[in-house]
């Protein structure tokens, strides 16, 4: 199924040779950053795996934004890598409380934290179930190489 999904990006990214680009330029960014790593070859069957398919996506607000996206609700049988995921509580707060708060004191702040869930660590007995395909070196139909989120 996950060369199936890169197969069908594959077909995509050949259309717009500036988005495979992009593409590949993420990707890369993922692996210099540290948020991605190559699987080694002595890891190459782990036991526990699940693969990811991955997308792209663009803002209409800001044209220049490109994103990966991994989908881990992507279903694999019946289930689902979410369903799997130990779930936090939900501590998005909810916007009336938040301007309300923002009256109690003086000045106001806000952040944004960019690429928050590739900042996120898996420990490395968990790796395998956070593997992704793409072609070495961004070339499609070339060899594919099989990588895991860190």
């Amino acid at each position: 199924m996950a060369e199936k999904r890169l197969r069908s990006l594959g077909e995509r990214l050949s259309k717009d040779p500036e988005t495979h680009e992009k593409y590949k330029a993420g990707i890369q960014d993922l692996l210099d950053k540290g948020y991605a790593e190559i699987v080694p070859e002595d890891k190459a069957h782990a036991g526990m795996e699940f693969y990811l398919s991955h997308f792209n996506v663009k803002s209409q607000a800001k044209p220049s934004k490109f994103k990966i996206v991994f989908h881990a609700s992507k279903m694999f049988g019946s289930t689902p890598l979410n369903k799997k995921v130990l779930q936090g509580p939900n501590l998005t707060k909810l916007l009336v409380g938040v301007l309300l708060r923002f009256r109690e004191r003086p000045v106001a702040m806000m952040g944004d934290v960019e690429a928050m869930f590739h900042q996120v660590r898996v420990t490395s007995k968990h790796r395998d179930v956070h593997r992704f395909l793409f072609w070495k070196d961004g070339v499609i139909r070339g060899e594919i190489q099989v990588y895991r989120m860190t």
